[in-house]
């Protein structure tokens, strides 16, 4: 029985990660140069979301990310 190849979908908007709240980073994969990464997500139930990140997300223009210790810094209020 040959296994059912599924179309990558493309992601248009913040909703379209939204969707994966909750899930787990369980595995990243990429080629030799570290590029064209493959991020594979799983939630509780089980369900796995494959995420393509092709050589041309990472010029430094197009993916950020940023990180802290325990808390998100807080906004100053006026």
């Amino acid at each position: 029985m040959r296994k059912k190849k599924l179309k990558k979908q493309p992601i248009y908007c913040g909703q379209d990660i939204r969707n994966w709240l909750g899930y787990r980073i369980i595995a990243v994969q990429s080629n030799k140069l570290d590029r064209n990464v493959r991020i594979k997500l799983t939630n509780d139930e089980g369900h796995i979301v494959k995420l393509f990140l092709n050589d041309l997300d990472f010029d430094g223009d197009s993916i950020f990310y940023t990180e802290w210790d325990s808390e998100p810094p807080a906004t100053p209020t006026r």
